[in-house]
């Protein structure tokens, strides 16, 4: 290749390197535009009350998509120094969907486990009250007052009109607290906690769990507090 050959293509490279800055610069906004949404969406997730569906998922899905897309389109601008032609761009578009998809599943994941475990370190101490009535665990008005902790979390999560401890079913043996939980529809799901495997669980009410259903048919149900 001639010397003036050489020139003209390193002038051309020079050029496009430029040209090439507005759409890095591009890219790196949306990237830390999406990035920080996400960040917001798997914070909700993570505080939220605990839930069965959450719209904040779909938030974190739409979100990660974006990161993948604009941190390939950083890199490939950055080795190339232009754009793919667009039907290689729907490529790599549907692509990071699918990366997203499988990413998010496990965030999800994650996430739910955060919020259920910041729940239960919340109402520790509520079901330590019911513990120690358990010979008579039925709420009355006065009896079982919220800590400070479980207060605040109450008010951080959006839930500080739920009636506490909730629904309470029992026997001499045991008893059986259930609480209304989040979801994505207006069915919601419940929160139930077993005295005697003094664990929680939680299932969405279209798929009503069949432990629940069987061990609460078994207890006498505590009237509700009055409004």
């Amino acid at each position: 290749m001639s010397e003036a050959a050489l020139e003209r293509t390193s002038e051309a490279a020079a050029t496009a390197a430029v040209d090439a800055r507005p759409l890095r610069r591009r890219a790196a906004i949306w990237a830390a535009t999406w990035a920080a949404i996400g960040l917001y969406f798997a914070w909700t997730l993570a505080t939220s009350w605990p839930y069965a569906g959450h719209w904040s998922q779909l938030g974190l899905l739409l979100a990660l998509c974006g990161v993948f897309f604009r941190a390939w389109e950083l890199v490939h601008l950055a080795r190339a120094g232009s754009r793919l032609a667009r039907w290689r761009r729907l490529g790599v578009r549907v692509a990071t969907i699918v990366a997203g998809v499988f990413v998010a599943g496990g965030l999800w994941q994650l996430l739910e486990q955060a919020s259920m475990a910041r729940f239960e370190a919340a109402l520790a101490p509520l079901v330590a009250q019911v513990h120690a009535s358990a010979a008579s665990p039925c709420p009355a008005p006065g009896k079982y007052a919220p800590p400070p902790e479980t207060a605040s979390y109450l008010r951080s999560s959006g839930w500080r009109g739920v009636k506490l401890p909730g629904r309470v079913h029992w026997n001499a043996q045991r008893f059986v607290v259930a609480l209304p939980g989040g979801s994505m529809d207006i069915d919601g799901s419940t929160i139930w906690y077993d005295s005697t495997a003094r664990r929680w669980a939680k299932f969405h009410n279209d798929l009503r769990s069949d432990a629940f259903t069987a061990l609460v048919a078994t207890l006498q149900e505590c009237p509700p507090l009055p409004p």
